[in-house]
């Protein structure tokens, strides 16, 4: 069998055989395994391994593109006969030679020794968060799930004009989820974390940070209605900041999809808001040395005290609007082509203590989860999504849940009035918690 080297070499040679001018593959290759508890106790389970390769060809001026998983000498011939005959539509300059910085390998985002532990190993620390998740609350009465996701991969991007960049990733995540009851009422509570680097996992503490959320969520009753202050707990944060990160995709400014298109240089949040995408902090999800065009990453700020300042780019995206790329080509396997979107996308930390906005108003809407943000309008920036929290009054606090927040991407944003210190990574999301000045909240 060849190596993946052989088969790239020879998947170019073959695309310009069949006509190509210029040509770029994409290999991908990885393999997984899920240990995991539930009612009916522990199972473990291989995920299959998998390759497949990608290959984009130019003829003339015109883009073409074939996916497959055979890398046999006929499946390859048969991939470029593919990807030749689809050529058609685009207008594109065909793919530039390398920038010739060298690819960065300090990024700790393989973690051999974490792949290398056993399935017994995985169940013996999975049974210790099963025993700690139930002792940390009598209220606590049924253990959802416990599960371990662990899996290893291998990108490759090499094209006809010098790109040449190949980079291995590994993969943890942590979930864990019970249910509590008391006085005939049940609530559910989740914890989840991902990770490059199996150690990176909160093994001691998963276990009763899921109880908790499930226990202080019993009693909710509703939340006050009406425009008023609002705290967004860091994990909704980064779900309003995930939003407004696909809006910074050039594909979406170029479809019409974005309410930051043709926003360049103006006010779009408030001042004390800085968003930056950063895809080489080192041991983050979304870290890694080149994007899925084998660019080099790089840290870039996207929003300075309120202020756009650019848009993600691909090759394609950057051609397009007479911009430069900036290496955040990726894919969503190798039967996609390459679309902007962020490495590690980060709303940059403030200097308040999130506490001290519950103890220096008189009562507050603190919201630590929403539901239905995927129904947000990418145009206008519209939503309405349901929401549970708490509500504090006068140093006290009391579950809600059944509420719904709406209000428009923008404006929220805008009235960010305070951000907090306590910035924490939601897969290859991180914001703090953040004091909203005014949103609706509908009881």
């Amino acid at each position: 069998m060849q190596s993946v080297s052989d088969c790239l070499d020879e998947t170019l040679r073959l695309a310009r055989a069949a006509g190509a001018r210029r040509a770029e593959v994409y290999h991908v290759s990885g393999t997984g395994r899920t240990v995991e508890y539930a009612d009916r106790g522990f199972e473990s389970y291989r995920g299959s391994d998998a390759a497949g390769l990608g290959l984009r060809v130019f003829v003339g001026r015109k883009a073409g593109f074939a996916s497959g998983q055979d890398f046999s000498a006929s499946g390859l011939e048969r991939l470029a006969a593919r990807a030749v005959e689809s050529a058609g539509l685009a207008d594109l300059p065909g793919f530039p030679t390398p920038c010739g910085l060298p690819l960065r390998d300090d990024l700790a985002v393989f973690d051999a020794a974490g792949i290398a532990v056993s399935v017994a190993d995985d169940r013996a620390r999975l049974e210790q968060i099963v025993a700690e998740t139930r002792a940390a609350n009598p209220a606590v009465r049924r253990i959802k799930t416990v599960s371990l996701r662990s899996g290893h991969g291998t990108t490759s991007v090499r094209s006809s004009t010098g790109t040449d960049a190949s980079y291995r990733r590994s993969s943890f995540s942590l979930a864990v989820g019970v249910v509590a009851e008391r006085a005939g009422e049940s609530e559910i509570g989740w914890e989840a974390e991902t990770a490059t680097a199996r150690g990176a996992l909160p093994w001691a503490d998963i276990g009763g940070l899921a109880a908790a959320k499930a226990v202080t969520r019993l009693g909710a009753g509703k939340a006050p209605s009406g425009r008023q202050p609002v705290i967004l707990e860091r994990e909704v944060a980064a779900d309003f900041l995930s939003l407004l990160g696909a809006m910074l995709s050039a594909d979406a400014v170029l479809k019409g999809r974005s309410l930051l298109a043709g926003k360049l240089g103006a006010a779009v949040a408030s001042r004390s808001v800085t968003i930056l995408d950063d895809p080489t902090l080192p041991g983050a999800v979304g870290s890694a040395p080149c994007d899925d065009e084998g660019q080099p990453t790089r840290r870039k700020v996207l929003i300075d005290g309120g202020v756009l300042r650019g848009y993600l780019h691909s090759l394609e995206t950057a051609h397009r609007m007479g911009g430069d790329p900036t290496g955040n080509g990726f894919r969503g396997d190798y039967g996609a082509l390459p679309l902007p979107r962020p490495g590690n996308l980060v709303l940059q930390p403030g200097s308040h203590d999130p506490a001290s906005w519950t103890r220096e108003q008189r009562a507050i809407v603190v919201v630590d989860d929403i539901l239905g943000s995927h129904t947000m309008n990418p145009v206008s920036g519209d939503f309405s999504v349901g929401a549970s929290g708490f509500v504090f009054e006068q140093g006290r606090q009391r579950p809600f849940r059944g509420a719904t927040i709406a209000g428009n991407l923008a404006t929220l944003f805008a009235a960010v009035a305070e951000i907090g210190s306590d910035l924490k990574f939601f897969g290859s999301v991180a914001a703090p918690s953040v004091l909203v000045s005014a949103l609706d909240v509908s009881g």
